[in-house]
Formats: structure tokens, C-alpha cells, sequence
């Protein structure tokens, strides 16, 4: 029983001992985000609190916090993101060319995106080495150099995304076919013409989620063109479907972390977020493995055949595996960050352009239907490069 008692006793001191030393850590936290800068130093933004800093405030509306505090404090200032210090450059172009200039030792980016949680949700390969990597293989690109090569390759990569919109209007459409012009009562008509395999006439399919297809095609257009038809094949549409939801996940636990303090938000949000990017990334690298030995058999007299084509890998599996000899789970790691941050942009600008011509005038809707009739005519000729 006094032994017992005893430990009662001990566990009451230390939670004690733990919550005092936390609320000694906040207010020195607190404290020295008062400062007004020095030479060495930014000044702390405005508004901080104890233990959460300016999280809280950047989180409700992060343009106008900073907006507001570069206001306030000067072009540069300091940021305590729950216990994450970082130095914010605002709109000073003769401060942001300095630290543009300035090596990773000095003012580094990448840790700084460690810090926030892109290490457990996208992995440290893609942070430290996967930028460095990825802008070997694009300068390296045929769409860099140019010619009829560069010609081809944005013909493929434009093949791919009319495949991949025909795919997705048969995962989110309620009807069959596809057809012209935008549908009445609800939904939308995708248009195409040939290449659809419809023998009776144009038909309009109506989709339930115009921005979830828009996003589903150029992700699955990314997945084909830069990992190659044969990952595309290996991993399926659903993989996609897969990677979409991933992403929302790591949208949401990135936004999460930026305001919780580090200890906190890696058993609530990010190290859930690790597994399921395990789970994504497992996924794709049995996908490559088999893409790389379909490829292989397929090199040699055959490369040129009717149907090769969903045999080959991409330029980035082109060179992580067979040039680079990275393995499968490497190139797998790399290429879920590749995935992330390559469709996202793509998928929003083509979202906002389709809306903004379909909320304009009917003179202006018109050229944009001839042009994409005329593009998807060219794209499924038989005589276009694939």
C-alpha cells in the first residue's frame, strides 16, 4: 500500500513538474516573440500569443496576415508558427534577391518545409533531393530542347490528357458517350469528337463534379505521360482516385501542423498521414516494378509494334530506374512528390479557365469550342505522333 501510495505520489510531481515546465517554455517563447529586431535579427510579427504564437492568425486568412503584418513590422519579420520560427520575405525585391541568392546553410527553404510537416507527409527524399532531381530530368526533356521531338512530346502529353478525360467522363458521368457544348438541367457535357467509339451521333454525358474531373484527368494525364503508360496500366484509374484523396489528406494535415505545437501534431495528424503515404507509395512502387519488366521485354524488335505503347515508361521512370538504377521504392517515393506538386497547379488553372469561359458571353465560348474541336480532331488522328 506505501509502495503504491508512493507512486501515486511520483506520477502527481512529474505531471506537475511537466505542466510547469511547459507554461515556463510558453511565456519564454512568448517573451522573446516581443522583440523589435535587431541587425541580426527580424522583428517579430505582431499579435502573438502564448504557446500558439501567430498561428491562429495565420491559419484564418494567411495572405492578409502577412499583408498586414508587412504593414506593421517592415518587409521582413519573423513567425512563430506554434513553436516553428520562420522568417517571412515580404514585398521587398532587393531583400527577396538576397535571399534567393543565399546558400541552403544559410537561409534554407527545405528545412523550413521540413519543419512544417512535409517530412513525415511527402518524405525527406522529396524534400532534400527530389527538387535537385526533378530539374535535371525537365532540362533534360525533349520539351525543353525543342524540335520535332519537343513537337512529339507535347503531342503525347496531350493525347494523354484526351484519354485520360474520356476515362474520367466514364467514372463521373451519369450517362454514356460524350458529345458538344455544355448540358442543360444540372451537370456537364463533355465535349470530343473522334477517338470516342460512338457509331450513332454525339451524346452528352453529365458529370457530377466537374472540378473533380478536371483534377481526375490531368493527375491521371501526369501519372501516363511522366511515369509512362505501362505504371499507368499497372497501377490503374483507381490508383488515381487513391492519390486524390492522399493529397486532400496531406492539404489537411499540413493546415493542422502549421498551427499545433510539433510535439502534438505528429501523433494527431502527421504521422497518420506518413502511413498513408506508405500505403500510396507501396502501391506505385509494385506498380513500377511491373511497368519496368513489361518495358524490358518489350526493348529490342518488338519496341515498335502496334500496342507497344502501353508497354513504356515515362522520362522521370526512365531515368530514376533504367539510367539512375534507383529502386522501385525510391522512384516510387520521388514520384508521389512529383504527383503532388505537378498536377495541382495544372488541374486549378485549367478548373478556373473552363469556368471562366463558361460564365462569359456566348461570342467569347465560341472560338474556345472551335479551338478544342479542332485540338481533339488533331489529337485522335490516326496520323498524329504518339
Amino acid at each position: 500500500a506505501a509502495a503504491a501510495a508512493l507512486s501515486s505520489t511520483m506520477l502527481v510531481v512529474l505531471a506537475v513538474a511537466v505542466v510547469v515546465a511547459l507554461g515556463v517554455h510558453a511565456v519564454l517563447s512568448w517573451h522573446r516573440s516581443k522583440h523589435v529586431g535587431t541587425a541580426t535579427h527580424p522583428p517579430m510579427a505582431q499579435g502573438s500569443v502564448p504557446v500558439l504564437g501567430h498561428a491562429l492568425a495565420y491559419r484564418g486568412s494567411p495572405a492578409d496576415f502577412v499583408t498586414e503584418q508587412c504593414r506593421l513590422s517592415g518587409p521582413v519579420f519573423s513567425l512563430n508558427l506554434a513553436g516553428k520560427h520562420m522568417v517571412v520575405v515580404g514585398d521587398n525585391r532587393v531583400v527577396a534577391r538576397q535571399v534567393a541568392m543565399a546558400p541552403e546553410s544559410v537561409l534554407s527553404a527545405r528545412q523550413a518545409v521540413l519543419d512544417i510537416g512535409f517530412a513525415e507527409t511527402l518524405g525527406r527524399l522529396n524534400v532534400l533531393h527530389g527538387p535537385d532531381i526533378h530539374k535535371r530530368i525537365i532540362k533534360g526533356s525533349s520539351l525543353v530542347r525543342g524540335g520535332r521531338e519537343g513537337a512529339q512530346q507535347h503531342r503525347s502529353l496531350g493525347n494523354s490528357l484526351h484519354r485520360a478525360l474520356l476515362a474520367g467522363s466514364k467514372a463521373f458521368g451519369t450517362g454514356s458517350g460524350v458529345g458538344s457544348g455544355v448540358g442543360t438541367g444540372g451537370g456537364f457535357g463533355l465535349s470530343a469528337t473522334a477517338g470516342t467509339g460512338n457509331q450513332g451521333g454525339d451524346c452528352v454525358v453529365r458529370v457530377r463534379d466537374l472540378f473533380w474531373l478536371v483534377r481526375f484527368a490531368v493527375l491521371r494525364a501526369a501519372v501516363e505521360w511522366m511515369l509512362g503508360a505501362a505504371v499507368l496500366a499497372a497501377a490503374g484509374d483507381d490508383f488515381c482516385h487513391a492519390f486524390m484523396a492522399f493529397q486532400d489528406a496531406v492539404e489537411d494535415a499540413t493546415a493542422k501542423a502549421a498551427v499545433l505545437p510539433r510535439w502534438l501534431a505528429l501523433p494527431l495528424v502527421l504521422w497518420p498521414t506518413q502511413r498513408r503515404r506508405s500505403t500510396i507509395q507501396d502501391r506505385l512502387a509494385v506498380a513500377i516494378a511491373k511497368a519496368t519488366i513489361m518495358a524490358t521485354a518489350e526493348t529490342g524488335s518488338n519496341a515498335e509494334a502496334e500496342g507497344a505503347e502501353c508497354s513504356r515508361l515515362g522520362p522521370w521512370m526512365e531515368q530514376l530506374v533504367v539510367h539512375d538504377g534507383r529502386s522501385a521504392d525510391e522512384a516510387a517515393e520521388l514520384a508521389v512528390g512529383l504527383l503532388f506538386a505537378a498536377h495541382k497547379n495544372a488541374a486549378i488553372g485549367a478548373a478556373q479557365t473552363l469556368v471562366f469561359l463558361l460564365q462569359g458571353p456566348a461570342e467569347q465560348l465560341a472560338p474556345a469550342r472551335t479551338e478544342a474541336a479542332a485540338a481533339t480532331a488533331l489529337l485522335a488522328s490516326p496520323t498524329s505522333p504518339t
